[in-house]
C-alpha cells in the first residue's frame, strides 16, 4: 500500500491472472452453455477494473509530481493542533507537499507571543514532533514571527 511502484506491478500481474481465469471460465461457459455474450462482458468488466485502479495510481503520481497537498492531510487540523501549543498565536502561509510516496514536507509562518529566539527552538521541537507523530510529516520548515505579517490566512 505504501509504494506506487509495487501497487502498479501488483495491478499488472493481478489483471493478467484475472484475465486468464476469465478466459478459461468464459471459454467453458461458451462451450457448454453457448453463452456467446459472456466474453465481451468479462472483457469490459476486467477493463473497467484495470482502468479504475490505474486511474487511482496515476492520480496519486500526478499529485506527487505537481507537489500537491497529500490527500490524507487536513491543513485546518494541523493549524488547530499547532495553534493549541502554548505561545502560539496563529499559523499562516501553510504549505504541505510530497516529494515522493513517503517524504512529506511542510512549511508555515508561526506567529508567537513576544519571546526570545532561544525559546522558539523548544517550540520548534514540539511542533516537529507533533507533525511527525500525528500527521506523518518528515520535513518541517517554520518561520517564527511576532505580528509582522499583514495577511494571516491559512494559505
Amino acid at each position: 500500500r505504501d509504494s506506487m511502484n509495487i501497487r502498479a506491478a501488483y495491478l499488472h500481474l493481478f489483471s493478467d491472472a484475472l484475465s486468464s481465469v476469465a478466459v478459461l471460465l468464459g471459454g467453458l461457459a461458451i462451450y457448454f452453455y453457448k453463452i456467446y455474450w459472456l466474453d465481451p462482458v468479462l472483457t469490459i468488466l476486467i477493463s473497467l477494473y484495470v482502468l479504475r485502479e490505474s486511474y487511482l495510481i496515476v492520480k496519486e503520481a500526478v499529485n506527487v509530481i505537481l507537489m500537491g497537498t497529500p490527500a490524507h492531510l487536513s491543513l485546518r487540523a494541523i493549524q488547530k493542533e499547532m495553534e493549541a501549543l502554548p505561545g502560539v498565536r496563529n499559523i499562516h502561509h501553510v504549505h504541505a507537499w510530497r516529494l515522493d510516496e513517503h517524504d512529506v514536507h511542510f512549511e508555515a509562518h508561526v506567529e508567537v507571543e513576544d519571546m526570545r529566539v532561544s525559546q522558539t527552538s523548544e517550540l520548534l521541537k514540539q511542533m516537529e514532533e507533533l507533525l511527525r507523530e500525528k500527521f506523518g510529516i518528515s520535513h518541517v520548515t517554520l518561520q517564527f514571527e511576532s505580528d509582522i505579517c499583514k495577511e494571516k490566512e491559512l494559505v
